[in-house]
């Protein structure tokens, strides 16, 4: 009899190499690499529809507005000259007197009717700043930033934070823009080439009947093109009043230049403002969001064709295109 047999057999320990170790190491780097373009795109899809989503509720908002006071939301007074609300018997007034523009006109349409009659009679500004100082989510591309209000940098224009945005009303195929000087079309003072859905209070609004060339071919409002670099932290010159502020470029874009991605510059100098403060534009690849008349809301390419734009931000040229020229 074997008196060994009923003992066991020593087990033999398996364990990693080095080069096995590493080659395990580089298979989960090469696996990681290939997987984070992909999750990186689905975050930008999701950040995408919800800011398409918020451009919904403005352009859902512009509707109500429009069914409530049969008019559109107007710009409100030239820059510099909308420092305070227009407030009569104790209660902001509406689009026909208004000064500030239309992302304070369009609050009680979406659903911030007590900010937008926010009143303070005891302070002396009335709590504009209170209002002024508070960001709004819907205002906001989630892909660029989260809802801000600040001051600070060489573009300040207050001394309290105003609550910024990322949104433009289209103001037309204006040849040129202007932060300041007063410069917004052939006839200095707006009067011509406002062919847009938002144009100067002095002006008159724009109603329904207006949009001539049919509310399904007319942007109402558009992603404005920023400088990213600086935009989380402090004012530029293109968002520096915030979404109060009178009818200027913070607030308002046009059509004369093509639209393009954002730009990440040291703080630029009034004399390099074109066409970054001037132009439609987004974060997003390839691409910025805006929300027409009709309420729908579509992409359109960076590298669209200009003549097109145009046809997109004037909205009685009579002239037709089609979804897939944007």
């Amino acid at each position: 009899m074997n008196l060994n047999s009923n003992r066991r057999m020593p087990l033999k320990r398996s364990a990693f190499t080095l080069v096995e170790l590493l080659v395990v190491i580089a298979i989960i780097g090469i696996l990681v690499a290939l997987l984070l373009p992909a999750v990186q795109a689905a975050r930008e899809s999701a950040r995408r529809t919800q800011c398409a989503n918020h451009l919904k509720q403005i352009g859902l908002g512009f509707q109500n507005h429009h069914d409530t006071l049969k008019a559109f939301p107007a710009g409100g007074n030239p820059h510099g000259t909308a420092a305070n609300r227009t407030i009569v018997n104790g209660a902001p007034t509406t689009y026909e007197t208004q000064v500030w523009t239309w992302g304070y006109q369009l609050l009680p349409y979406i659903e911030q009717q007590n900010l937008w009659s926010y009143v303070d009679t005891t302070a002396a500004d009335n709590g504009d700043t209170k209002v002024n100082g508070t960001a709004v989510e819907t205002y906001f591309c989630p892909t660029r930033r989260k809802p801000c209000a600040f001051t600070g940098g060489a573009w300040t224009s207050r001394t309290t934070p105003r609550a910024m945005i990322d949104y433009a009303g289209n103001g037309g195929t204006t040849n040129q823009g202007g932060d300041g000087g007063g410069i917004y079309g052939a006839g200095g003072d707006g009067s011509t080439l406002q062919d847009g859905v938002v144009r100067f209070r002095a002006l008159g609004p724009i109603r329904m009947h207006d949009i001539l060339d049919g509310t399904s071919n007319t942007m109402a409002v558009g992603e404005k093109r920023m400088n990213a670099r600086n935009c989380t932290t402090v004012t530029g010159p293109d968002d520096n009043d915030g979404y109060v502020g009178g009818y200027q470029d913070d607030v308002i874009r046009w059509g004369a230049r093509p639209p393009a991605g954002d730009y990440f510059k040291d703080p630029i100098s009034s004399g390099a403002l074109d066409p970054f403060i001037w132009q439609f534009g987004s974060l997003h690849p390839g691409m910025f969001q805006c929300v027409f008349v009709d309420g729908s809301v579509r992409g359109v390419r960076f590298n669209v064709d200009l003549a097109i734009f145009q046809r997109l931000c004037n909205r009685n040229d009579g002239q037709a295109f089609s979804s897939d020229q944007l």
